[in-house]
C-alpha cells in the first residue's frame, strides 16, 4: 500500500491502522439497558461470567465487620451468612 493511501485511509478512518494507539484517535462507547432479570439469567448459565462478577466483587468488597445491638444476635449472624456465602 503505497504512503498517500496509507496517510488518507488513516485520516478517513476513526480505528488505528496500526498496532498503537493514537491521541488524536476517537472511540465511542454505547452501552445497552440491560434488564436485570437478562443479567441474573447471563451470570447463572455463563461459567465465565459468574466467575467474572465474583472475582470483582471479592476484589472490591472483602469482607465486612459487623455488629449489633443486645438482642440481634440473629439479625447479625443471618447477614454475616449473607455475606460469607456472597463472598464464596
Amino acid at each position: 500500500m503505497s504512503k498517500t493511501v496509507r496517510k488518507l485511509k488513516e485520516l478517513l478512518s476513526t480505528a488505528p491502522t496500526s498496532g498503537s494507539a493514537r491521541p488524536d484517535g476517537y472511540t465511542f462507547f454505547e452501552t445497552e439497558d440491560i434488564p436485570l432479570s437478562q443479567v441474573m439469567s447471563l451470570y447463572d448459565r455463563d461459567p465465565t461470567c459468574k466467575s467474572s462478577v465474583d472475582l470483582l466483587a471479592a476484589s472490591t468488597v472483602k469482607r465486612f465487620y459487623t455488629t449489633c445491638a443486645l438482642g440481634q444476635e440473629k439479625a447479625k449472624e443471618a447477614v454475616d451468612d449473607f455475606n460469607a456465602e456472597a463472598i464464596h
